[in-house]
């Protein structure tokens, strides 16, 4: 259980680097919805984390749910790099969004 735990931090800093990195010398359409993504997994992997060295009930379920709420927003946000990347325009705007 420690080597994913372990992991699980490696990739939460690893994709805050790249974040930092990929803000700092990129300069696209697509660039903010993609650092958005990088956040969004980042935090999702130091969620979980936590959750694995969690032992109490509450503190599970907290986390979970929490969990949950970044990968509900993650879909969208690559879609939308995904649309930026190829259309060149923003599709989450306005009245869409």
């Amino acid at each position: 259980m420690h080597w994913q735990i372990t992991s699980l931090y490696f990739s939460t800093v690893f994709e805050l680097v790249l974040l930092f990195i990929v803000r700092g010398h990129l300069n696209t359409l697509a660039t903010r919805p993609f650092c958005l993504g990088l956040l969004l997994k980042a935090l999702w992997a130091l969620d979980y984390a936590l959750d694995l060295g969690s032992s109490s009930f509450a503190d599970k379920l907290f986390l979970f749910q929490l969990r949950g709420s970044f990968l509900v927003c993650y879909a969208p946000v690559w879609f939308e790099v995904a649309y930026r990347r190829i259309h060149g325009r923003a599709f989450l705007r306005g009245r869409i969004l």
